[in-house]
């Protein structure tokens, strides 16, 4: 069973990015939901990481694979209606 802190570890190997990457990760029954935050940018910036994929972390096997750039509760609900 895969933990939050080990998740957290996925999701940054998963981006390819270290521990000083602030990264979100929404817990749900079959995993979590894993995203970049944006750091602090001027306003008339677009966001640096729109657009960037989410990740998942399956609970049960640790496998981590990519999904679109949807609300981190669509994903999850994407994700476990498709293992249903």
């Amino acid at each position: 069973m895969i933990d939050r802190d080990e998740a957290l570890i996925r999701v940054r190997q998963w981006y390819g990015v270290d521990r000083g990457t602030e990264v979100g990760l929404h817990e749900f029954e079959l995993g979590y939901v894993g995203w970049l935050i944006d750091p602090p940018q001027p306003e008339s910036a677009p966001p640096s990481t729109a657009g960037v994929p989410r990740v998942v972390v399956d609970k049960r096997t640790g496998t981590t694979e990519g999904w679109p750039c949807l609300p981190v509760q669509l994903v999850a609900a994407q994700y476990a209606a498709r293992r249903a």
